[in-house]
Order: structure tokens, then C-alpha cells, then sequence
């Protein structure tokens, strides 16, 4: 009997090797063999890569691509060739898979793209397939794949969202009462002597024909009209104060105005506790300043009530719903 024959046998009898035939092999390189057809993912369909939704559709900010080709396969396959089609589909969702894990780095449709264009020049029937399956490719966002980064890319993703929706809000809230305070400060001048003056009201007529109007003569008798109350001196001076807060404030970016916002994205506590600490003075003249601006346009604020209410707002810090108008700090 062959030696090497007899070698391998009473090894296969004893577990035992002879020292001349049978050389050890290096463990690092060996795998079960019921794991050999995983050793390239980019051949297996499972969750990841993971789509970060744009924008948070439909309350969604995260999706795996294979959930997402699903989709799509449920609205296009049903039909005639639906076989034909879903094998296509299926091939160019391996296809990204094998780009993604190369290292390509951008959104879901792009990546969609660019492996559609490379398949379709081979086989015109899969450009077709493909074709139809992107017409209903609705979602889109960063393709992300399962590496040591990213529970952290998915988390920040969340937050992003979350904080531009709550952005919204503020700035809408911001815009209405900026809109509704200088009306008031617009109005109270109009009634004034100073916005009754004939070249105030001649710049106020535009650029016609003003021949036949004498704005002398029509300031005279607006001066005569009865006068309207105007503003006092401390409620014209609080609303002008509320003004520039509102339009200084430093925690959601206004592109308008020229302020630098604050950043909330940290990378250890100590730091993120040391800002919060020295923004809770701006945090609180903030939402101080929200809170006598819904008085204020309503006609409800009363000095003689309120001044010594707000003097003392916020000196036990903000409550739950106040800091709910801020943006989260995120470590």
C-alpha cells in the first residue's frame, strides 16, 4: 500500500500523524467547511448595507437596501416576465453590494446608477428591467455598510433628522413673531408725526406720476386727524429688545442673518456639560424672550404684572417643555 496512503489512513484511525508524511497546517487558515459559501458577503442578500433616508421620509430615517429592493419588486414584478425582472433586479443589488464593499461611498440612487449603466451594456434586456425598477425607486439616501462606525453614523443620522425638523419649527415660530413684533413698531410709526411727514408720505406712493398730489397739504390734515395712542417708551424699547434677541440667537442657524450657530455634537461629556453650562444664560433670555413676544402681539402683556414674573424666569433653570425648543446636545 502506498506509504502516503497508509499515513493518511492511521491518521484518520488514530489522530495521529507520522512525523516524515503529514505536515501541520496553519489553523489561521483554515474555516468550517459549512461557512465556505459566506466568505464573500457581497453574494448573500441579508439587512445591510443600510439606506440613511433623506429627510426622514414617512417617519423612516434608516432602511435596509434589501427592504427597499422588496419594495420595488412587489410594485413592478406581478407583471408579465416578473421572473425576468426579478432576477435583474436581485443582480444589481449584488452588484452594489460589491461597489459598496470597494469602497464607494454616496447615496443609493447614484450607486443604482452607476451599476445600471455598466449592465445594461451587456444585455439590453436587463437596461429595460432596470429601467422600470428605477422609475420606482422612491427612497434615497447614504448607502452605509456594517462596519465599526456605523451604529455611530446611524445614530448621528437620527439626530440630524430630529434636529431639523425641530429647527423647522423654532424658525417658523421665530419668523411669526418677528413679522408680528415689527408691525407693531411699523404701525406705531406710520401714526406718528414722523410717519405722517409729507416725504414720508411721498416715499410711500412708489415711483408714478405725483403731480397732482400736494403731501404737504395731506400731512397737515393727517396731523390734524385724531391721533392714535401710541406706544410708551418701555413697551416700544422691550419689543425692540425682543427683536434682537430673536434675531441674534445662536442656536438654530438663520442663513439671513449674519450669527455663527452653536455646534451640539460632542465628543466627550465634560465638554458637551461645559457648553450647556455657558449657553443656559442665552437658552434662557431665548425662551424669556418667546414667551413676552406671544404676550406682546396679543396685547396681554401688563407691566405691572409681568416685569417682576420674568425677572425671575428662569433663575431655577428651564422646565422639560421649555428645553424642549432647544436643540439635543449629542456625545
Amino acid at each position: 500500500m502506498d506509504t502516503d496512503l497508509q499515513a493518511q489512513i492511521a491518521f484518520y484511525l488514530t489522530g495521529k500523524r507520522l512525523a516524515t508524511h503529514l505536515q501541520p497546517n496553519d489553523a489561521g487558515q483554515l474555516i468550517p467547511a459549512l461557512f465556505s459559501g459566506r466568505r464573500d458577503l457581497t453574494r448573500l442578500r441579508y439587512d445591510f448595507p443600510l439606506v440613511l433616508v433623506n429627510d426622514g421620509v414617512n417617519d423612516v430615517f434608516v432602511a435596509p437596501m434589501s427592504g427597499l429592493i422588496d419594495d420595488i419588486l412587489e410594485k413592478i414584478a406581478p407583471g408579465e416576465g416578473h421572473e425576468r425582472i426579478r432576477k435583474h433586479v436581485l443582480r444589481i443589488e449584488q452588484e452594489i453590494r460589491a461597489r459598496l464593499a470597494d469602497g464607494a461611498r454616496t447615496e443609493f440612487s447614484a450607486l443604482w446608477d452607476e451599476a445600471a449603466t455598466q449592465l445594461a451594456k451587456s444585455d439590453k434586456d436587463v437596461g429595460a428591467s432596470l429601467a422600470l425598477a428605477r422609475a420606482n425607486l422612491k427612497v434615497d439616501g447614504e448607502l452605509v455598510d456594517c462596519d465599526a462606525q456605523t451604529p455611530c453614523t446611524v445614530l448621528l443620522h437620527a439626530w440630524q433628522i430630529t434636529q431639523a425638523r425641530r429647527a423647522e419649527q423654532f424658525c417658523r415660530r421665530i419668523d411669526r413673531l418677528r413679522l408680528k413684533l415689527s408691525d407693531i413698531i411699523k404701525s406705531d410709526f406710520a401714526t406718528s408725526d414722523a410717519g405722517k411727514s409729507a416725504e414720508q408720505l411721498q416715499s410711500s406712493f412708489g415711483n408714478g406720476p405725483l403731480d397732482h398730489f400736494n403731501f404737504d397739504f395731506m400731512a397737515k390734515i393727517l396731523r390734524q386727524s385724531a391721533p392714535r395712542e401710541s406706544l410708551t417708551q418701555s413697551r416700544r424699547q422691550r419689543i425692540l429688545g425682543l427683536l434682537s434677541v430673536l434675531e441674534t440667537q445662536q442656536f438654530y442657524a438663520r442663513p439671513e442673518h449674519d450669527v455663527t450657530p452653536y455646534t451640539f455634537v460632542f465628543d466627550s461629556c465634560a465638554s458637551a456639560l461645559t457648553c450647556y453650562c455657558e449657553r443656559l444664560p442665552k437658552a434662557v433670555e431665548l425662551a424669556r424672550a418667546l414667551a413676552v413676544a406671544e404676550l406682546e402681539i396679543r396685547g396681554e402683556y401688563n407691566e405691572a404684572k409681568h416685569d417682576r414674573l420674568f425677572e425671575s424666569f428662569g433663575q431655577n433653570g428651564l422646565d422639560a417643555g421649555d428645553l424642549a425648543l432647544f436643540p439635543d446636545y449629542l456625545v
